[in-house]
């Protein structure tokens, strides 16, 4: 079998390429299902956080440059209560149809430790 070509942080991953197949791909979040623990997540989101964070998230998306949520951080958005609702704002922001994941890549946030983290891209209007 020939060796996996891993991808700096920054390139596209073979996740996002539909000729490479693998344990990364990634998958777009389904909008058709109930989602408890997302449901949950959103529902217990400080309302001034949300505000903030997705307003952060849309002049991010607006630059057409890829982003990883320490990069929402890199702009003033503080920390949520818990690091779950991150995963949450960017769902939402996903099914609202403003931003759509393009890779991953290891974290730049030091609470992380280099673990895998999605990166996002605006969606053209």
């Amino acid at each position: 079998m020939p060796p996996r070509h891993h991808p700096q942080p920054g390139q596209d991953s073979a996740a996002c390429r539909d000729d490479q197949p693998s344990l990364l791909d990634i998958v777009e979040p389904d909008t058709t299902t109930d989602k408890p623990g997302r449901d949950t997540a959103e529902q217990g989101t400080d309302a001034w956080w949300t505000d903030t964070a997705m307003r952060a998230i849309r002049r991010l998306a607006a630059t057409g440059r890829p982003f990883t949520a320490y990069d929402v951080s890199d702009l003033g958005v503080v920390d949520p209560d818990h690091p779950g609702r991150w995963g949450a704002l960017f769902a939402r922001a996903s099914r609202e149809g403003l931003i759509t994941c393009i890779g991953a890549e290891a974290s730049r946030r030091p609470s992380r430790a280099s673990g895998l983290c999605r990166r996002w891209r605006g969606v053209a209007p």
